[in-house]
């Protein structure tokens, strides 16, 4: 199944939510314990587009996960996140 984008409004998650839900993400696509400069490049190439999603209140599947401030639901959100990612990636590589 590939998870959809839609296109909306946008209202900015808390930071204290968004920076914990981000180190979730962060580790589970790159390792428990990053390097500085590994994470600085995800930041880079990832940050940005993460806040497009989680900002977009369209997205509602993936931001009632993070409001929770559950790192568990935390997990959930990151795995959707991570088949977008993919799903995007198959697409520039074609």
């Amino acid at each position: 199944m590939t998870e959809e984008i839609k296109v909306g409004n946008f209202e900015r998650i808390p930071i204290k939510i968004r920076l914990s839900f981000q180190r979730v993400l962060m580790n589970k696509m790159l390792s428990e314990k990053p390097s500085d400069i590994r994470q600085i490049e995800w930041a880079d190439v990832y940050a940005k587009r993460v806040s497009d999603i989680i900002d977009n209140t369209e997205n509602s599947n993936i931001r009632d996960l993070i409001l929770t401030g559950d790192e568990e639901k935390y997990k959930e959100a990151s795995e959707i996140l991570v088949k977008i990612f993919d799903g995007e990636n198959r697409g520039k590589a074609a």
